[in-house]
Parts: C-alpha cells; structure tokens; sequence
C-alpha cells in the first residue's frame, strides 16, 4: 500500500512539473509571437535626374 502511493506521489509531482514547463513554454512563445519588433530600414534618395553624361 506504501509503495503504491510513494508511485502515485511520484507520478503526481511528474506531471506537475511537465504541465508547469508546458505553460512556462507556451506564455513564452506568445509573448515572442506578440512582440512588435521593427527594424526601420535606411531611406536611400534617388535623384531622378541623371548627371553622368554631363561631362
């Protein structure tokens, strides 16, 4: 009867544990999937006249 409930409690704290990493995991993922991170890139201007083959 001891042993069967020393396995129970084992299997109990298993579990636990597993479901505690699962949340940790998935609260990370939507954080990182909901996060706004914008690279703002370098505006590069063109002239639209050309001054090469003025020489």
């Amino acid at each position: 009867m001891k042993s069967s409930f020393n396995k129970m409690i084992i299997s109990f704290s298993v579990v636990s544990v597993i479901a505690i990493l699962s949340i940790m995991i998935c609260c990370l993922a939507a954080l990182g999937y909901n996060s706004k991170v914008s690279i703002e890139k370098e505006k590069i201007e063109v002239d639209s006249q050309s001054h090469f083959n003025q020489m």
